[in-house]
Formats: structure tokens, sequence, C-alpha cells
């Protein structure tokens, strides 16, 4: 009988005994804890007995292909980061494409790994944190967020207020810019508070959500300073974006009355693109609509 305590875990199967040692040293550093499931059974007893999760990696290397089959299988509705390496040998399903990983699991790798899975839990948390707010402000209806393509360089002047924060540190440059659409507030949310206030709220809103994901790259050592929310007034200001070249994600609502948008960029190195996770891929995927091999 599998007993797990109540603490953080990195979660791996069917490493080579080598890697699984780098893993385990790495998950110390981090100050969680590392379990490396024996079999697919003990994988997924682990899964459900694992209450938080930091990622999981899974090798298919030398696994049948039923093996492998049912292991995809269980990942396509995953609630949890998860990776896969050596999979060369198989055709795979385009729904994976952002979670194979080419790698030795060295502490750079890992390391970049660890700020990938930061990046798209902080995706999540800031629509968590952003959407429990909005609810309990918007009394009468309320937004609902969901992921954006839409470029907000090209849309800022097409709204109000834009609230913009940034923290930095040695090697990584953030910001989190909140745009807003005064005449969609009054007509879609029937708003009736002072645009003090409101502004007040939205400076808050983008201050913690920054907060948030900054707190999850410290355990990685990109320890960031984070400064004061500055609003900018769009309907009288033109503002300039810098010419730095960001990864950005947006989100929105269904009436774009809002664009939230969370950029990040090294400042020293180079954070490589194809670690980041991709935005927009869709969660409404079942095994009648994957074809497998």
């Amino acid at each position: 009988m599998l007993i797990f305590s109540t603490a953080s875990y990195v979660l791996s199967f069917n490493l080579s005994p080598e890697d699984k040692n780098q893993l385990q040293k790495f998950s110390k550093t981090l100050g969680v804890k590392y379990y490396n499931a024996v079999d697919f059974n003990e994988l997924v007893v682990a899964e459900k007995k694992i209450n938080f999760m930091v990622f999981v990696i899974i090798n298919l290397k030398n696994i049948n292909m039923d093996d492998t089959k049912h292991i995809l299988k269980f990942l396509i509705k995953a609630p949890f980061n998860y990776y896969i390496c050596n999979s060369d040998h198989l055709k795979m399903p385009e729904h994976f494409n952002s979670n194979l990983i080419k790698a030795d699991f060295n502490d750079s790798f890992l390391n970049q790994l660890y700020v990938r899975t930061c990046i798209e839990d902080g995706r999540k948390i800031i629509l968590d944190n952003i959407q429990t707010i909005l609810d309990l402000f918007f009394k009468n209806s309320k937004p609902k967020l969901h992921d954006t393509t839409k470029d907000i360089t090209a849309l800022a002047t097409s709204y109000s207020y834009m609230i913009e924060c940034e923290s930095a540190s040695d090697k990584i440059l953030t910001k989190l810019y909140f745009l807003v659409r005064k005449d969609l507030l009054k007509e879609k949310y029937k708003i009736d508070i002072s645009e003090d206030k409101l502004l007040d709220l939205f400076r808050e809103i983008t201050n913690q959500s920054l907060g948030i994901i900054n707190q999850k790259l410290s355990k990685v050592n990109h320890h960031l300073r984070i400064f004061l929310p500055n609003v900018i007034d769009l309907s009288s200001h033109q503002y300039t974006f810098c010419n730095i070249k960001f990864n950005n994600y947006n989100y929105t609502d269904e009436n774009d009355t809002f664009i939230l948008s969370w950029n990040i960029c090294g400042k020293k190195y180079k954070l490589e693109s194809d670690i980041l996770p991709k935005i927009g891929i869709s969660n409404n995927v079942t095994d009648e609509n994957l074809e497998f091999f």
C-alpha cells in the first residue's frame, strides 16, 4: 500500500537509474519529495494519492505498444503537469506535442523544465485568482476569462485604461498588463462604483497576480523584485511598448472588456522559446478523437 505525506512531489516512471538519481537530487534542491513508480498501475495509484504534484516525467523507451496506449490515454485529461521523453520511435498524437522533451537530465535542463512548469501553473493560478476576485466583485453578471491570441499592442488604443506592473531580477524581466474598457464595464457588467475605486481594485489584482508567479519562480533561484503598479489613461496618452522580445500569455473575457497579458523574457541569458508552454491547446480531447499511432 502506497502512503504519501502531505507534501509536494515530483513523480517519474520508467527512468534510467542515472536519470532517477539526477531527478531525486534536483527534487531535494527544490525542497520537494520524489517518487519513481515501478509500473503503470503504481503510477496511477500514486497520482491519485499525491495531492500536490510539481510535475510527472514519463519515459516511453522499452515500453510495449499496449502499455504505451494506456499511458497516453491516462495522460489525455491529466490534471497535472507532465512531460514525456524518449518517444522518437512513436508517431505521437498532436495533443502531446507541447509535452515532449528532449534533453539530458542535467541541472540546467531540469531548472528550465521547472521554470516551464511554474509558468504553466502560474497561468492557471492567475486565471483562478482573477476569476475569483472578479466573481466577488461583479454581483450582477460575472465575467469568465479564457485564453486569447489577441495582441495587446495592436488593441491598446481600444481600451480606456492599462494597469502595468513589472518585476525583475538579474536574469529575468516580467510584466503584467491589465487593459480595461470603461464603456463595456458599464454596459455589460452594470458597474456602479467610482473610477478611483475601480482602478484601485485592478491595481491590486495586477500586483497580487504577478506576485504569485514570482513566488514560484523563486524556487529555482529567480528572485524578482516587484514594482508598484502604474495606471495609464489610454484615452489621453499613447503608450509605447518596449522593443524587448517577450513571451506573452493573454486572456480576455467574452466581451473583450478586459485583456490580461503576462510577459517574460531573459536578460542575461535566453529563455528558450520551446521550453515555454503553448497556450490555446484545447482541453476538449477524448479517447475517441485521438488516433494512437
